[in-house]
């Protein structure tokens, strides 16, 4: 096999300060690599996402792949962030005259993204369906919902929050993504930590997949349209959510942690 080098960036999404936000590797392919050899590199990697970018020559396209450690995933969120900011800030920078769009397509779909709103995620709020638990008192929490493939517990408050205990063998034996614990918080609307032992990620640091559901459920709750959610984590990171008629808009900083490249 031919030895190639592509470079590599360290980018940490939803936070503005690099030793805060969750961790995404954008590995910049200038050929196709086999999945399991991607997901491979992922595993080494040990991010909650590393992402795979290969231009499609004489373009403004993207191919786009998406692994955990364990699992290849799709339209990942946070991950998907820190592409879009390595595309416009790194690859194609403003002061270059560069693109103002890219395409992002992937096995089963595609996006255009502008540079303009690069530092946001959408999503489809028709997409989102809620479903209430009758079961908050075997939790011990306010209330439980399933939403999306994930579990959610509202717990009374954010020390609660903190302080929560995920069983992690019932996470990962059950139907669920993962698990979700959220409250009000004091500095902020709202807060939450995510467990998705299953997928290689004990907890993870900041997940838009969840804030895109806890935005519409924070803002009925509290009667409002524009919300702050902080994720608490070991890396923790702050999203800003919109309600924007059938969609939901999370967006939030970026910055680069590190550089390089991979001999493979």
């Amino acid at each position: 096999m031919n030895q190639h080098t592509p470079l590599f960036y360290t980018v940490k999404a939803f936070f503005f300060f690099f030793l805060s936000g969750n961790p995404a590797a954008i590995v910049v392919l200038d050929q196709p690599l086999a999945v399991e050899v991607m997901q491979r590199i992922a595993f080494i990697n040990s991010f909650p996402e590393t992402v795979f970018l290969r231009k499609i020559t004489n373009t403004q396209k993207y191919e786009i792949f998406w692994f955990t450690p364990t699992h290849e995933v799709y339209d990942a969120g946070h991950a998907t962030l820190a592409a879009q900011y390595t595309v416009f800030n790194i690859l194609h920078p403003k002061e270059n005259n560069a693109c103002d769009s890219v395409e992002f397509s992937w096995r089963c779909g595609y996006k255009e993204v502008q540079r303009d709103h690069s530092s946001e995620l959408i999503y489809d709020r028709q997409d989102i369906h809620y479903h209430s638990l009758q079961t908050k008192d075997t939790f011990g929490c306010e209330a439980v919902f399933e939403v999306d493939d994930d579990l959610v517990l509202v717990l009374k408050n954010s020390r609660d929050v903190k302080a929560y205990k995920p069983d992690m063998d019932f996470i990962s034996n059950s139907q669920y993504r993962g698990l979700t614990v959220t409250s009000k918080d004091e500095n902020y609307d709202y807060c939450c930590r995510f467990f998705a032992p299953k997928y290689g990620v004990a907890e993870d640091n900041v997940t838009a997949t969840v804030h895109k559901y806890l935005v519409g459920f924070w803002a009925e709750r509290l009667s409002r349209q524009v919300l702050q959610g902080v994720q608490y984590s070991k890396s923790p990171g702050i999203v800003t959510g919109r309600i924007n008629g059938n969609t939901s808009v999370l967006s939030g900083d970026c910055c680069l942690y590190s550089e390089g490249r991979l001999t493979i």
